[in-house]
């Protein structure tokens, strides 16, 4: 669905900024802001905090790939069961 909103310039800067550090468009960003902040309010959990400290080195990899023009070599070491996102 597509709405409009007004937002502070400030605001919306240090919002564009976390969805580039984070690799992902700013629609992403915001939906799983606005998800998280629900299901926290409601108690809910979507993903486990390790599939998500998973998931946010391999954001961070992928953003310090694109600043510093990486083609190749890891920032961090992952096993297959990260790569793969096989959790217990």
């Amino acid at each position: 669905m597509r709405t409009t909103i007004d937002l502070p310039d400030p605001l919306f800067r240090k919002v564009k900024s976390a969805a580039a550090e984070r690799g992902l468009k700013l629609k992403e960003f915001i939906a799983q802001s606005l998800t998280s902040t629900l299901n926290n309010e409601h108690g809910l959990t979507t993903v486990s905090s390790v599939q998500e400290q998973h998931r946010r080195r391999v954001l961070e990899h992928i953003a310090a790939m694109k600043r510093n023009r990486i083609q190749s070599g890891p920032v961090g070491s992952f096993n297959r069961e990260e790569i793969h996102d096989r959790h217990d």
